[in-house]
Order: C-alpha cells, then sequence, then structure tokens
C-alpha cells in the first residue's frame, strides 16, 4: 500500500524534471540564434513601427500592415517598452513570447502524452520531435512572426477535450479562453471551432466556443464603433504572399526558367484560390458529422492541410499550424512534413530573404537557379504530403463516406436510408466543388503561361 504512493510520485518527480530539461532545451536552441541573427526586416520591421504607432495612440489599421484583431497590438507596444528598458534589440525582444510559446508546447505535448499512457521513451521521443523541430526553430527563432504563438493555444484546446479529468467542467472554459487568446493574436483557428462542436457538441463545448470567440471580439469592439472602414479594410482585405504554395511552384519555375523572381500574382488569382479552399473546407464540414467519434485530433489536421494544399498564398508563418496536434497524435506523417517544409523553408529564405536566415554572415548557400530547383521540388513535396495526408484522414477516419460497415458519428443515430440521403447530398456538394476545380485548373493554366512567358 505504501508503495504505490512512492511510485507515482516518483514518477511525477521524474515527469517533472523531463518537462522542465524540455522547456530549457527548446528555449535554448531558439534563444542562441535569435540572438545571434540580430536583423529587423520583414515582419519584424513591421512590428516595431506599429508598436510605436500603438504607444503614441494612432489607430493602427491606418498602415495598411496590421490584418488581425486588436489584441495583438499591445504585445508590439509591449516588446517596444521592454527592448528600451532592457537595452535589448527590439527584434530579439519580439521573438521572445513565440518562443516560451514553444517551450510551453514541448511541455503541454510530454505531459498530455505521458498523462495517455504512452509508453517510454514515446513522449520524450515526440517532445523532442516539437523541441528540435526546424520548421518551428525557424518561424519563432529567425523569421520571429508571432504566429507560432498559436502552437500552445491549439494545443491546449485539443488537450482540454481529449483529457478525462473529474474537473472538466472547470478546464474546458480554461481552454476555451486559451483558444479564444489564440484567435484574437491571429485568426485562422476560427476554422478549428466547427470541428470542436461538431464531434463534441454539447453544452461544454457551446460554452468553450462562446469563450473562443470572447477576446477577439471585445478587442475589436471599440474599432467596430469609432473606426469601422479602416478595421473592416485592415482585417478582411489581407490576401497573403505566395511564399509557399501553388504560388511558390511558380515563382520557382520562374525564376528556374527565366531567372527571373516574381514577387507575388494578382488579388483575383489569391480570390479564386480562397473560394476553392473555402469550398472544400465546407464540403469537408458537411461530411464531418460521418467521422468517428474520437477522431477530434486527426479532424484537426484538416483545415491547415487544406490550405496548404489548395491556397496559392502561404507564408512561413502557416506552416506550424498542423505540427502541435499532429505530434500529439504521433502521426508519422509530421516527419515527411517536417522534412519537405523545412527544405522549402531553407530555399525560400536563401533566395529571396538571406538576412533572416544569415542575418548579416555570408549566406551557406548561393542565391542560384539550383537552389531554386529545391525550392520548387520542395514546394511541390509540400503539396503532395498534405494531399496525401487528407487522404489518409479521410479513409480511416471516415468509414461511412466510404461505405464500410463500420458506423461512425452521425451515422449511428440515422437509419441506413438518411445516411445514403445525406452521403448523395455531401457527394452533390463534392461535385460543385470539382466543377469549380476545373475552372480554377484553367484560369491557373492560363496564369502559368503568362508568368512563364513573362507576358
Amino acid at each position: 500500500m505504501s508503495g504505490e504512493p512512492a511510485s507515482r510520485s516518483e514518477r511525477l518527480t521524474r515527469g517533472f524534471y523531463w518537462g522542465l530539461a524540455l522547456f530549457l532545451l527548446t528555449l535554448v536552441v531558439r534563444l542562441i540564434p535569435a540572438w545571434f541573427v540580430g536583423v529587423e526586416a520583414a515582419d519584424i520591421e513591421a512590428y516595431h513601427s506599429l508598436g510605436l504607432s500603438v504607444l503614441q495612440g494612432d489607430n493602427i489599421y491606418v498602415h495598411g500592415l496590421f490584418h488581425y484583431s486588436p489584441y495583438s497590438q499591445f504585445l508590439l507596444a509591449w516588446a517596444v517598452r521592454a527592448a528600451d528598458a532592457t537595452g535589448w534589440r527590439f527584434d530579439f525582444v519580439i521573438k521572445l513570447p513565440s518562443i516560451f510559446a514553444d517551450g510551453a508546447t514541448s511541455v503541454l505535448l510530454f505531459a498530455f502524452l505521458c498523462r495517455r499512457g504512452v509508453p517510454h521513451p514515446k513522449p520524450l521521443l515526440w517532445s523532442l520531435a516539437w523541441a528540435l523541430n526546424p520548421v518551428t526553430i525557424l518561424s519563432s527563432a529567425f523569421h520571429g512572426n508571432m504566429m507560432e504563438m498559436l502552437s500552445i493555444f491549439l494545443l491546449a484546446a485539443y488537450v482540454g477535450f481529449e483529457l478525462e479529468s473529474p474537473d472538466q467542467d472547470l478546464l474546458l472554459p480554461i481552454c476555451g479562453l486559451l483558444f479564444g487568446l489564440g484567435i484574437a493574436l491571429r485568426p485562422y483557428p476560427v476554422l478549428l471551432l466547427p470541428i470542436f462542436l461538431i464531434l463534441r457538441g454539447g453544452r461544454r463545448t457551446l460554452l468553450f466556443s462562446v469563450l473562443a470567440l470572447l477576446p477577439a471580439a471585445l478587442s475589436s469592439l471599440p474599432y467596430l464603433v469609432y473606426a469601422r472602414e479602416t478595421f473592416l479594410a485592415g482585417v478582411v482585405g489581407y490576401e497573403g504572399v505566395s511564399d509557399f504554395g501553388w504560388g511558390a511552384v511558380l515563382r520557382g519555375l520562374t525564376y528556374v526558367v527565366h531567372g527571373v523572381k516574381v514577387s507575388s500574382f494578382s488579388g483575383e488569382d489569391a480570390d479564386i484560390s480562397q473560394r476553392l479552399f473555402l469550398g472544400a473546407y465546407a464540403v469537408f464540414l458537411l461530411g464531418l458529422p460521418l467521422f468517428k467519434d474520437f477522431s477530434l485530433g486527426r479532424a484537426l489536421l484538416v483545415p491547415p492541410l487544406l490550405f496548404l494544399a489548395l491556397f496559392i498564398n502561404g507564408s512561413a508563418q502557416y506552416l506550424i499550424w498542423v505540427l502541435p496536434v499532429a505530434l500529439a497524435l504521433r502521426d508519422r506523417m509530421s516527419l515527411f512534413y517536417t522534412a519537405v517544409a523545412t527544405t522549402a523553408m531553407i530555399c525560400f529564405y536563401t533566395i529571396y530573404k538571406p538576412y533572416l536566415l544569415y542575418g548579416e554572415s555570408e549566406p551557406l548557400l548561393p542565391d542560384n537557379r539550383i537552389v531554386a530547383v529545391a525550392f520548387t521540388v520542395a514546394n511541390v513535396a509540400l503539396i503532395v504530403v498534405a494531399i496525401v495526408w487528407i487522404s489518409m484522414i479521410l479513409r480511416e477516419e471516415a468509414p461511412s463516406l466510404r461505405g464500410a460497415t463500420e458506423r461512425s458519428g452521425l451515422a449511428r443515430r440515422l437509419s441506413p436510408g438518411w445516411i445514403r440521403v445525406y452521403i448523395a447530398l455531401i457527394c452533390v456538394a463534392a461535385g460543385a466543388w470539382l466543377i469549380q476545380l476545373a475552372r480554377t485548373a484553367r484560369r491557373a493554366w492560363d496564369v502559368v503561361v503568362a508568368t512563364l512567358s513573362l507576358q
């Protein structure tokens, strides 16, 4: 009797030290390059300008550089004040929240896997796959975009639903507020809210969703009242840049064929690919009730993968979206994804923004057509991995869509006749999307011909 508490105490102590070691390791491998790169450019340069604007009491949306809910503007102001108070460079200070979010993600990932009973040493290995992940290191320590902070909020929401706890009535509202902080920082997590509602419906999930929308809504309210036009123009008008994905493939081919660096494409092209993504996302949500009830984690991977596979404008910071939950699921596709995403990122920085990767040091890779070929191939591989990954998830998690005997989700509550009607509805929606895909492909071909011929 007395041995069991001691054994549990030893496990908790050992887990604490492993978690602390993971946290410190995650910080060290990011803080060192963040300090030595020492370049204020791209997103960080914009952050500094916006932070100064906030401290002066300006409307941050008039600059056309801020495209999110107002909540995160205070982090920019904090970074300016903290840099002034400590004497540290602004580019280093602004990276600290993302770096510490990465550290917290490592610890939460390790604790979650241990709590789920994953045998040793797998929790440690999968946590290291985040702590030492090149995609996350490049994003937080080199690029410095604040998107990296979403990792801990995304994982916290997933863990809150998946962990069995007697305090679930308290845990889920806390996770809802944390998820809401993520939405307030960057709007992407809103795409995941319907997944929670469909697969984990109920009063607690509804409360989770309301709390998740609260921070962004409250911070936006004054701007909607007093600066509606500039606020809506800043939030709605952003279409991203073609750094990764299909746009990057075309940029890479143009460099390979003509030696010319194309920076972006028309807003019409971005709108078309955005509609294609939203159409696929809508079809996915329509089929989601037929997923297995315990498929929450795998379902959460589909929206970011659809985005990478279909949208023409992808930035480096978007590449982290899929990783926190994928590593929590111990999905081996995340390792293939990491390999191709890392290659694409390194080639992108080498060609287009070497200062973010090398600072003022001499680049290790040359900016030439050979690297452009690698950049192009890596982006094609990234798209292929996303499509294959989505296909695997749909095949494994939605047996009712395949007509399999295993019943899932809504399929267990409806008669076979109604299930056939519902699947027919999904097929109609998928058919409409395929027509949209064909039209988009035709438009894409025209863009390819025009761009590669430099017309």
